[in-house]
């Protein structure tokens, strides 16, 4: 068995533990998946409540049962969790009632992430995540090993890589591409909507989803009821300051809430590039390391929200194959993700990531080289997220509303700015090496892939789109879908044309 306080030895061919405590990372990794479901957390957390009232004994009792129930579980776990690694591979086993064995390749390998949380940090262990080509998910982990065993495999894993057809970078030293100082990490939980939209989600389904939460609403409401009886008990003009200041108070507390989360997660965030990879290492309890290397990477995502652009910011995520996945576990594949970087930096992660190729490429959003798609784009969004759903409503509400559901046909007029917004959005360029695709309402996204990464390239026509010669370019990648819509059909067909030959003449690995 490991000793924490020792390296652990090099490979050989002896299946092994990891230190005991990796227990704490079973226990937490069953709570996480708990967690992760998040709609039924709300409803055990209403049910749990309405239980606590009536009976305080049985409900600390089922919490306790629950907890007792995922730590026995994380022991068996880790009494059945073996590895080894040898000079090509690292092998895994794992599972109480059904064994399952994991054979990873080094060259097959795309990242080697490592975490390392509070408790870990004081026992100087950290646990090891692997990606590889094709999974959706974290293929494996090795919990609670030390940091000078996961340098000798990361050592192991590149000399893997350098065995494949791709060929090798000119070896430079650790560079540091960008570092986010304490203002900047604030400005991240600033401009970052989740913390709110994560409240009213909360709130819609404890209203709309569950019948345990009706007592816990009964109470909200009846605080709410008489808080508004005193407010409008002190005067309008009164009234009017204590309601605001009530508004301000909620919104405080919940910008605080996201910065204090985005401390949590991107305290300390410094991006390095490292011969051909790229780490970033960040956390303020919990410290992530991922590692991608940069010839893995199949697409950029560039997000600019609404309070990003007011500070000329961006988010950036590098993506691997299959981690555009939408997996809330904490299983799901690892992007590499920048919170924050101005435009000159996003440009500069998208040529030290694409390396050689599209270096002329400006994939910044505001860049006057994108093309616009045909305004015929908007018709179908206008006809099917407009003028059918308000004409439905009208025609259902007539028999009980009469005339006065003619003020659903107000949505038509509302879809047309919405419409139009999302057209000048919609737009494209690319270069002899790469493609770009801008869209978006609120915020702009653009997503920027290489040619030579494709998997696959359809051009689909609607029938609107035949009669006006325009179609749609579907490009498939490990990672996930891109699509330029409402382009001349023509250029499609070239683009098509074009894109699949220079994925077919390309002897490099994809992955």
């Amino acid at each position: 068995m490991l000793n924490p306080d020792e390296p652990m030895p090099g490979t050989d061919s002896a299946w092994r533990r990891t230190a005991p405590v990796a227990v704490l990372f079973f226990f937490g990794r069953a709570i996480r998946r708990v967690i992760a479901n998040g709609t039924n957390m709300i409803g055990a957390a209403a049910g749990l409540f309405v239980l606590l009232k009536q009976h305080v004994m049985l409900a600390a009792t089922a919490v306790v049962l629950g907890l007792l129930a995922m730590a026995v579980v994380a022991v068996l776990r880790y009494l059945h969790f073996r590895f080894k690694v040898d000079d090509e591979r690292v092998l895994i086993r794992q599972g109480v009632i059904r064994k399952t064995q994991l054979d990873m390749r080094f060259d097959r390998i795309q990242g080697m992430n490592t975490e390392q949380s509070l408790v870990y940090r004081m026992l100087g262990l950290v646990t090891i995540r692997f990606d590889t080509a094709g999974s959706t998910a974290n293929e494996g982990f090795l919990p609670a090993v030390t940091p000078d065993f996961a340098d000798l495999l990361r050592e192991r894993v590149d000399s893997g890589e350098t065995s494949s057809s791709e060929p090798v970078a000119e070896e430079t030293p650790s560079e540091v591409v960008l570092r986010l100082a304490p203002q900047e990490v604030a400005l991240i939980g600033l401009t970052d909507p989740r913390v709110a939209q994560a409240v009213v989600a909360g709130v819609a389904v404890l209203s709309f989803h569950y019948q345990g939460s009706r007592e816990v609403l009964d109470a909200v409401f009846n605080v709410a009821r008489e808080a508004v009886v005193e407010i409008v008990g002190l005067g309008f003009l009164a009234g009017l300051v204590v309601a605001g200041g009530l508004v301000v108070g909620v919104v405080s507390l919940l910008v605080l809430a996201s910065v204090a989360l985005a401390f949590l997660r991107y305290h300390g965030f410094e991006l390095r590039q490292e011969t051909t990879a790229f780490n970033s290492h960040a956390g303020l309890l919990t410290r992530k390391d991922v590692v991608v290397e940069a010839s893995k990477i199949q697409q950029l995502h560039i997000v600019q929200g609404l309070l990003m652009r007011r500070f000329h910011r961006f988010r950036l995520d590098a993506v691997p194959a299959n981690s555009g996945a939408n997996d809330a576990s904490n299983d799901a594949v690892e992007k590499l993700r920048v919170p924050l970087l101005s435009e000159q930096q996003v440009e500069e992660v998208r040529r030290r990531g694409f390396a050689e190729e599209s270096q002329a490429m400006q994939v910044a959003p505001a860049s006057d080289a994108y093309v616009a798609v045909s305004p015929y784009f908007m018709w179908p969004r206008f006809l099917f997220g407009g003028l059918v759903p308000a004409g439905v409503a009208t025609a259902v509400l007539w028999p009980f509303w009469g005339a006065a559901s003619l003020v659903c046909l107000g949505w038509i007029v509302l879809s047309i700015p919405r419409v139009w917004q999302r057209w000048r959005r919609q737009a494209y360029l690319h270069d002899d090496d790469g493609l770009a695709s801008r869209s978006g309402l609120f915020a702009y996204r653009v997503d920027v892939f290489l040619f030579r990464k494709v998997q696959r390239v359809t051009v689909r026509q609607s029938p609107l789109q035949r009669r006006r010669g325009l179609a749609s370019l579907s490009v498939s990648l490990a990672s996930g879908n891109v699509l330029v819509p409402f382009i001349d059909q023509v250029t499609a067909c070239r683009l098509r044309d074009y894109i699949l030959f220079k994925a077919e003449v390309n002897n490099r690995p994809w992955y």
